[in-house]
């Protein structure tokens, strides 16, 4: 457990990290395995470098990992508050880079506040940007720390390669802060993942409930209940790949901030459909089988049905998939499920 502060602060020209538990961890062994099991950080982690660009990253247990083949975090906590002026922010990782091949998140949770201040890099409660080579697999896990960025922000995921997440929820804000005065790229946020690409995405019984706040910066802005932006950018090999999303519900307001002649874009479960390099993307998503509820109208409710705020309180209206025995918990009526199997520290 860390209860202390950490802040990195200077100038760099080739990136820097910063993290509660590791600041940066690196392998060279092909089988290397990373495991943080029963362990917590209730530690502000600030990351004050004077760096423009994508290669520094600050999270609450890892600030980047990089070479490390299977990445595990089981049964553990962030409570501390994360910001960074530069790179990749979130609650538990940073960054992951190079040959790093899977990422487990079980039965673990994000309370602290995430604030990413730089234009360059990606934000979410859990981690904030991979490479494209990475599996991340989050299940029975949670996040209810707000998650503000730029860029891909996220209430789990930041920008994410094969995301596959089960039985987990965001209940966190979510903030897209890039302005009209801001550096002009397209921005995208989400209640679960900010944008995801090349591998196969997958999301079942999950929720977020949320807020997702938005501006319309200098181009365009897309933000999705569930995923702002799925995309087949920095696919060179034109894999195929697909998005899978089922028995998944998105309760949000989203904000939507009009700073410029185009106005943001607001959905209930997917932002944006992208294709850049080739139309190799193939979407499932059943309207039938995923619900949403949005007090402000949204553009594309093609994805998803509409139920009241009465049934996200009302077990009977989630789908059979949902088991209310032994995986989720709600008090009819009055809350939203939450997590059976996931021991909060007092």
């Amino acid at each position: 457990m860390n209860k202390g502060a950490v802040n990195t602060v200077g100038a760099s020209t080739t990136g820097s990290y910063s993290g509660g538990l590791i600041g940066f961890i690196d392998s060279s062994h092909a089988t290397s395995i990373l495991s943080i099991d029963n362990s917590s950080n209730e530690g502000i982690v600030k990351l004050s470098i004077d760096y423009t660009g994508y290669s520094s990253s600050s999270g609450g247990f890892i600030g980047n990992i990089k070479n490390i083949v299977t990445a595990n975090i089981i049964t553990s906590y962030n409570k501390g508050n994360i910001t960074s002026f530069t790179g990749n922010v979130a609650g538990f990782i940073g960054g992951i880079e190079t040959s790093a091949q899977m990422v487990r998140i079980d039965k673990s949770y994000n309370e602290g506040k995430i604030v990413n201040e730089s234009q360059y890099g990606s934000t979410g409660g859990f981690i904030g940007g991979n490479n494209n080579t990475v599996k991340t697999i989050i299940v029975n896990s949670f996040n209810k720390g707000s998650v503000e960025g730029f860029f891909g922000v996220g209430g789990l995921l930041g920008a994410t390669s094969g995301p596959d997440i089960k039985t987990s929820y965001n209940s966190g804000k979510i903030t897209n802060k890039l302005h009209a005065s801001g550096n002009g790229d397209n921005s995208f946020a989400g209640g679960l993942i900010g944008s995801a690409w090349k591998r196969d995405v997958a999301i079942a019984d999950s929720y977020n409930i949320g807020v997702i706040e938005s501006y319309s910066g200098a181009k365009n802005s897309y933000s999705g209940g569930l995923i702002g932006k799925a995309s087949t950018l920095f696919n060179p090999e034109q894999l195929a790949f697909s998005m899978t999303i089922t028995s998944s519900y998105s309760y949000t307001d989203m904000i939507a901030v009009t700073e410029s002649s185009n106005t943001p874009i607001t959905t209930p479960i997917l932002g944006i459909k992208e294709e850049k390099q080739s139309p190799l993307l193939e979407i499932t998503i059943t309207p039938t089988d995923n619900f949403y509820y949005s007090k402000t109208p949204l553009d594309n409710s093609d994805h998803a049905t509409f139920k009241t705020a009465v049934d996200f309180k009302d077990k009977t209206k989630f789908t059979p998939n949902w088991n209310f025995d032994t995986t989720w918990e709600i008090v009819e009526g009055n809350l939203y499920p939450t997590l059976r199997n996931v021991v909060k520290s007092k």
